[in-house]
């Protein structure tokens, strides 16, 4: 027998009321691997689930249809707000393409494909990543739209499990090194009145589905981590997306090389490969009057992400390079190359953070956090203070009892 001659032998025994198992060892042998024939059954529902199941089955097709929909006026929106003929063809063309393809979901779930199902989990699962990725932009409504997203994902689980009882995660149940289906109930061998279950699996579960399952708690568990994160720490998590997914200029100079004598333009002029956002402070907001940021690859060849100026009275006061948490090491030994030894050391932290600082030749200091940072969203921080702003405050004390 061919796979379309079993495929409607099992659709003929199924109306007919006989159990899979019996199907399954009836037709084993008859043109397809055990595997292949298992994967056939598993994946076609009973129809006593399809009667059971018929308003989950509904609800699933109208998720579709509202998706599909959804996606067509957004396509059609984008495509008349380009302007012109050829914003309008090209409307038309996209409307085709990604209407065709959900289309193909409406038509699984109508006609109930185990393929459906499982595609649209796993469209699912790889769109959980950006929609994680948009909530340090947009926290409220990508709060909304993660939870809309598990949501749906939990529905079509709970849909496909619902119908296809015998199709774990990677295919067909099979406990004990044999291919087990679940023996469904007729719908009149419930007594009126009483519950039961409507599918009777087997009572146990083999290692592997028991690891498949832990796989998909563990997954569930760093997906909500994840939403956790970035909800509690947006600015960290949009910095370091944009550090691996941004092409950014590299930083080559030593830190002495900084002079408080420079102005804005002085600064564009001396690092003139580096793209600045300059801007005025408000009170509070950020170190002195004005503020210079550039975005970097790195810092000598150590990998870094920010480097900041603060200007006060027009001229460089204090400036920062920013360097991912695990770069903590290859950030202070680039330091001892560049300076050499540290001249003070801090025994007990200021603000949650110990420093080690050098006192540079014209009376400036350059500062680096001691400790590797405990929160790896934290970043590891290369601080320069001008000789003038040291002169206003020292930037080196000598201990009580010294």
């Amino acid at each position: 027998m061919n796979k379309k001659q079993i495929r409607s032998a099992i659709d003929e025994r199924l109306a007919q009321g006989h159990p899979k198992t019996a199907i399954f060892q009836a037709l084993s042998g008859q043109g397809l691997s055990d595997w292949r024939l298992a994967d056939l059954m598993a994946t076609r529902p009973h129809p006593v689930l399809l009667q059971r199941h018929a308003g989950l089955i509904k609800a699933q097709v109208g998720i579709a249809w509202a998706q599909l929909a959804m996606v067509l006026l957004f396509c059609l929106w984008a495509g008349l707000k380009t302007g012109g003929v050829g914003g309008f063809i090209g409307a038309l063309l996209v409307l085709a393409l990604v209407g065709g393809f959900m289309y193909l979901f409406v038509w699984g779930f109508q006609r109930n494909r185990a393929w459906a199902y499982t595609a649209s989990l796993v469209l699912g699962i790889m769109n959980l990543p950006k929609t994680l990725m948009d909530l340090p932009d947009a926290p409220t409504a990508g709060s909304i739209g993660l939870l809309v997203a598990l949501g749906l994902l939990g529905f079509t689980w709970h849909v496909r499990s619902k119908l296809f009882p015998d199709l774990t995660a990677f295919g067909p149940r099979k406990l004990d090194g044999e291919y087990r289906f679940a023996r469904v109930e007729p719908l009149s061998a419930v007594p009126a009145g009483r519950a039961e279950p409507a599918v009777r699996a087997a009572p146990t579960r083999s290692l592997a589905a028991r690891l498949r399952l832990a796989f998909l708690l563990v997954l569930l568990a760093l997906v909500c981590f994840g939403a956790w994160v970035s909800q509690r720490f947006p600015n960290e998590v949009r910095e370091y997306r944009l550090h691996f997914t941004t092409e950014r200029p590299e930083a080559q100079f030593h830190i002495g090389f900084l002079s408080d004598e420079w102005t804005e333009d002085d600064l564009r002029k001396q690092l003139g490969w580096l793209k600045f956002r300059c801007q005025a402070n408000r009170p509070g907001q950020y170190l002195d009057e004005r503020s210079c940021f550039a975005d970097i690859r790195s810092y000598n060849r150590v990998p870094a992400m920010t480097a900041s100026f603060y200007f006060a009275q027009g001229k460089l006061n204090r400036a920062a390079l920013q360097l991912p948490s695990w770069e903590h090491e290859g950030g202070l030994t680039l330091l001892f190359r560049m300076l050499g030894k540290p001249q003070g050391a801090q025994a007990d932290a200021s603000a949650g953070v110990r420093l080690v600082g050098w006192q540079l030749d014209n009376g400036g200091a350059v500062y680096y956090n001691r400790d590797r940072p405990l929160n790896p969203l934290e970043r590891n921080g290369i601080f320069w203070v001008s000789a003038r702003h040291c002169q206003q405050h020292p930037c080196f004390t000598m201990p009580k009892g010294k």
